[in-house]
């Protein structure tokens, strides 16, 4: 927290008057040891005022942090600005003056009765040179900054997560490669079929379309249902690794908090706190529970807020409880994304085979399942981005099938929408 601030505050500084006057010849900037800033210095800081007062997040440019020290009950860091130019994108491999990147990558596969095993091997070369500039990008990511909404702390997480937004990008467009050659050809034996590919990747689109499915991982709507003592302490770390709470919203982080009597005096309480990620369909995401040996206090009119207080004010808790979160925000992604439920009148499609087909078929949809309610088909799937982008693309897709040839689908809440 002391950390945002900081950068807050910086954010502030950057956009602020001072360095628009220093753009105009106005101003100048003192150093810390009283002389004037230099020139190459000031058009820095004004490269990295421009690049923040676009709308970039500052916490890509680079920046330093003291050793924490305690003051008070407050934590305290100094956040220093490193005077270098704005990140302008990396890559894997050689990079073109249009922000491609070109991979040697090889792919493997085995024939079925649509594809050639060498066919299939070439795709499968074409998603491993997605999956290395993705990785490569995330690798940028996590060594630029250490707040991003889901942290990357391993080679086994970030592969993970590379794997994941290759397969997310991948149903979204297979425009990121604009051109590739085949170096190599391998019958490796048992039918299957190795090829080693030359690819050159669109660097530029995947870096747009990877921060995007980000936002979507790491800015999801949730509800909050807990105990009074409890609730602003998890209202904070959502904002603070911007979550919006949303009281309306099917994804819900719900606490259950337990005292029980500790000791033989049969007076003094431990507290037992558990902390869940599910949905209204009653899917559980991740789980955290606290330790309950770390204190305990004598009964009291406050002693579950002195309880929570202790507990989610120890590091080793709170590091805990922050990896099981994000662990959690990370599965949803992982099983592709929230829950969605579509009605359709039957009278409005063809048949119920002709809306599975369609939807499975739909960029980043996922476990379709289309069942008879009433008069109505009712569609449950699942989506890593926003309802709003369901919509378009569920409203793309349907009219191909919809009688009449029209139709469109509108949003009743995150989770409910309908055709019409």
């Amino acid at each position: 927290m002391a950390r945002n601030q900081g950068l807050s505050e910086i954010a502030q500084f950057l956009k602020g008057p001072v360095i628009q006057q220093l753009r105009s010849s106005r101003q100048t900037i003192s150093t810390t040891d009283g002389g004037e800033l230099s020139d190459s210095a000031a058009g820095v800081l004004q490269q990295q005022s421009e690049y923040v007062a676009s709308g970039q997040d500052i916490r890509q440019l680079r920046f330093e942090t003291s050793q924490p020290r305690l003051m008070g009950s407050e934590t305290c860091i100094t956040v220093t600005l490193v005077p270098e130019p704005p990140p302008t994108g990396g890559g894997a491999g050689s990079e073109g003056e249009s922000g491609s990147v070109t991979v040697v990558v090889s792919g493997r596969g085995e024939a079925t009765p649509e594809q050639s095993a060498r066919a299939r091997a070439e795709l499968d070369a074409q998603r491993r040179a997605i999956s290395q500039v993705v990785g490569v990008w995330l690798t940028e990511q996590s060594a630029q900054s250490s707040t991003m909404s889901m942290d990357i702390n391993n080679e086994s997480e970030r592969t993970e997560m590379s794997d994941l937004m290759t397969h997310q990008l991948t149903a979204r467009s297979d425009g990121y490669i604009s051109s590739w050659s085949t170096l190599e050809v391998t019958d490796v034996g048992d039918g299957i079929v190795e090829v080693e590919i030359e690819a050159k990747v669109e660097q530029n689109q995947i870096v747009e379309q990877s921060e995007s499915l980000l936002a979507d991982l790491g800015s999801p709507r949730v509800a909050i249902e807990a105990p009074d003592a409890v609730a602003p302490y998890l209202r904070d770390w959502l904002n603070d690794n911007g979550i919006s709470v949303d009281n309306r919203s099917a994804l819900r982080l719900i606490a259950d908090a337990d005292l029980r009597e500790s000791g033989t005096s049969g007076n003094n309480r431990r507290l037992h706190l558990e902390v869940r990620v599910t949905d209204s369909f009653g899917n559980v995401y991740g789980r955290w529970g606290n330790d309950p040996t770390l204190i305990a206090l004598p009964n009291d009119e406050r002693i579950l807020s002195d309880l929570v207080r202790v507990h989610l004010a120890t590091d080793s808790q709170m590091a805990d409880f922050s990896e099981s979160l994000q662990s959690a925000f990370l599965d949803i992604f992982r099983r592709g994304g929230m829950i969605r439920v579509l009605r359709i009148p039957t009278s409005s499609v063809s048949s119920s085979a002709d809306v599975r087909r369609v939807l499975s078929m739909t960029a980043g949809i996922s476990d379709v399942g289309v069942r008879q309610q009433g008069e109505d088909l009712v569609v449950e799937m699942r989506y890593p981005g926003p309802t709003e982008d369901l919509a378009g693309a569920l409203t793309q897709q349907l009219v191909h099938i919809a009688q009449g040839g029209a139709g469109d689908v509108a949003i009743l809440d995150d989770t409910n929408l309908t055709f019409r």
